[in-house]
């Protein structure tokens, strides 16, 4: 037992001070009357052995004494300590990446880890709090808090996805949206444990991966490319072509170990096909990367991928127009055969090779292709700006700039300065020589610049036929949706063709690969979704003992204090009822 302020003991001084005035009001008291006669009948009627003396203490003084004394002990906050039982917080971050679907053995890594997560948690005691996240990060980040029972029953249900996961960053979001349940264990559950910081607990499940797998697609007319791995023995089998479920092509495949091959194929089936299936014929580690799924294009459907750092203003004005969809990812490099792109802008960045198809490039570090781009420039003053429908409206002639690099080599000058070209065209090359940021140039807050983009998505639109493509989750890919367009079912492969999948805001985003329709009500459109990127379907699992005997201990048995105020303040107010009662 301990108390918070003693001095509220003090207050017992109002039991002696109580007992003194109950006593000195049952005093013997002198009062003069007319006769005794009275008094004297009134003696020899009753015995002296019943006769009664008035009690000094009654029952209302006693009452009053424990008032006093309970008020005294709640103002002193007393504290009772009692046993604690140890209790644990754990947070598990769950790998249900698509590499988690590899077979190992009779099962997969999947399997391994749920099972010995199960394990795991069977050991918990039932007072242990256990929250869950998982990469690909869900939404919410953090489920919980949920028993030991609970918990093992959720993982149970979980199945692992189709897409790539960055399992540094989502177990960095899992443990910055736990900051509130400290102090917590983490546990990660995957097969790539040598990433994660020195020192975290973790269920390392894998091996070597034997697997075979598409790394690149794009289509053109009548052709398509196709770009195949292998990873393991050399293989001997079979690529399958099927346009709208039906089979079009079969194409031997004779790759080596570690070998990629690229294929350029004629399929005039191919033309007026609503969406095809590329099949890999093969029996390796993880089966789900042997499909690949593309979908004709609407009409006008821009694809637009940005490489180097990332730019707000650019973004805003690409996707002004419902008609772009807008990818990050990395340079495409001297990557053979057509891209899946219209248009391509590098913002800070150099192209490895300039492509056959619109490219704008934003402040370039280093010359590229024919380019060549020099040291900045101070304050440019602008010279002269040509006549030329890219320029026109965009504002070129009141732009001020702090920096500008020098190009003296490039093509067709569209605006000019005093030492030099500032916007070049080359054919479908566009460089601008300055860079779009607040501190350098407030062009992108005027009206002209979401006018030259618009120009640029035009001239990117020109003449193209709607083309095979897919979205393939994990380069950043952003599925822009058109108005309305609230539901969608996956038509194939079959097995959940009447389940339809909520949209969320303006993306949309599934966990199995497939063919895809999206609906507004009164119009459909056909989406496919290949979900595996080169680096998830090559992942090498690692393997780690998880040793549970080396995992931290719940808290020790102690004590915590228990405060007593509130019931003894009541037990006061009792005692102080019951005393008025008695008195009244």
């Amino acid at each position: 037992m301990s108390f918070l302020w003693p001095y509220g003991f003090l207050a017992l001084a109002a039991v002696p001070a109580a007992v003194l005035i109950a006593l000195w009001r049952a005093r013997r008291r002198e009062m003069p009357v007319p006769s005794l006669m009275l008094w004297q009948r009134l003696a020899e009627r009753i015995s002296d052995t019943v006769q009664r003396r008035r009690k000094l203490v009654d029952a209302a003084l006693v009452l009053a004494a424990l008032f006093a004394l309970l008020a005294a002990g709640a103002l002193a906050g007393p504290l009772l300590s009692v046993s604690a039982k140890p209790r644990r917080v754990v947070l598990l971050v769950i790998d249900r990446s698509a590499s988690m679907n590899m077979k190992e053995g009779a099962g997969t890594r999947w399997d391994t880890g749920r099972r010995i997560l199960g394990e795991f948690l069977a050991d918990l005691p039932p007072a242990d709090n256990v929250y869950i996240a998982t990469t690909p990060a869900d939404d919410p980040v953090r489920v919980g808090p949920l028993t030991p029972d609970e918990a093992a029953r959720a993982v149970n249900a979980m199945q692992p996805t189709q897409r790539p996961a960055d399992i540094v960053s989502d177990v960095a979001a899992a443990l910055a949206a736990a900051q509130a349940l400290r102090p917590f264990d983490t546990l990660v559950c995957t097969d790539t444990p040598e990433r994660l910081p020195d020192g975290m607990n973790a269920i390392g499940v894998g091996g070597a991966a034997d697997n075979i797998f598409f790394t690149r697609f794009a289509s053109a007319d009548n052709k398509v490319l196709i770009g195949v791995k292998n990873i393991g023995d050399e293989r001997k089998t079979m690529l399958h072509l099927a346009a709208d479920g039906r089979a079009v092509k079969k194409v031997p495949l004779d790759i080596g170990p570690d070998e990629e091959k690229t294929f350029i194929l004629d399929a005039p089936d191919l033309a007026d096909a609503q969406w095809v299936e590329i099949r890999i014929e093969a029996d390796d580690s993880l089966r789900s990367d042997n499909y690949f799924y593309a979908a004709r294009e609407p009409e006008r459907r821009i694809r637009v991928l940005m490489v180097g750092e990332d730019n707000l203003f650019v973004k805003r004005a690409l996707k002004a127009d419902p008609a772009v969809e807008f990818v990050r990812g990395d340079d495409p490099g001297d990557t053979e055969g057509p891209l899946p792109y219209d248009m391509l802008v590098y913002n800070e960045a150099a192209p490895a090779k300039v492509r056959d198809c619109l490219t704008v490039v934003i402040n370039p570090p280093k010359s590229f292709g024919h380019i060549t781009v020099r040291g900045e420039v101070r304050r440019p003053e602008i010279t002269a700006v040509a006549d030329d429908p890219l320029t026109k409206d965009a504002g070129f002639s009141m732009i001020n700039i702090n920096t500008a690099r020098r190009i003296t080599n490039g093509g067709t000058v569209l605006v000019n300065f005093d030492k030099g070209p500032l916007v070049i065209r080359s054919g479908k090359l566009v460089c601008m020589a300055f860079g779009l940021s607040l501190e350098n140039t407030r062009w992108m807050l005027e009206t002209g610049f979401p006018v030259f983009w618009a120009k640029l998505i035009g001239s990117a639109s020109e003449s193209r036929r709607p083309g095979l493509v897919y979205v393939r989750v994990g380069n950043e890919a952003t599925l822009r949706l058109l108005d309305a367009e609230t539901a969608t079912r996956r038509i194939y492969p079959n097995g959940d063709p009447d389940a339809e999948y909520e949209v969320d805001g303006f993306s949309f985003g599934p966990d199995r690969a497939g063919i895809y329709s999206l609906t507004d009500g009164t119009r459909e459109r056909t989406i496919a979704f290949s979900m595996l990127s080169p680096s998830e379907s090559s992942t090498q699992g690692t393997s780690k003992t998880f040793d549970k005997t080396a995992q931290p201990e719940p808290a020790a048995h102690g004590e915590r204090d228990v405060p007593l105020t509130g019931a003894l303040m009541c037990a006061a107010l009792v005692a102080a009822i019951t005393c008025w009662y008695v008195k009244r």
